[in-house]
């Protein structure tokens, strides 16, 4: 399995590849796979983000049957587990 490797980690790999550039003849090679790298996490980052999370109205629960607090509580919790809110 992919070890999944965050943000932090990232960076300190493109750091890495800069500090490495200063120190290396094929110091162009490194550079240009730091900038890559670092377009591809912000990219990935951009997608990462999260949506602010909008609950349902108090119709959008009548439209679906919900007419008391309990079910309208559940509702919304189940909405949040299944989008990872």
């Amino acid at each position: 399995m992919k070890k999944k490797v965050g943000e932090e980690a990232a960076r300190h790999w493109i750091n890495g590849m800069r500090s490495i550039a200063g120190n290396v003849p094929i110091s162009p090679f490194h550079l240009a796979a730091a900038d890559d790298m670092e377009s591809l996490l912000e990219e990935v980052l951009l997608h990462r983000k999260k949506k602010e999370w909008v609950g349902l109205t108090a119709q959008d629960l009548a439209d679906v049957g919900v007419e008391n607090v309990i079910g309208a509580v559940w509702a919304d919790a189940k909405l949040k587990e299944k989008n990872g809110n």
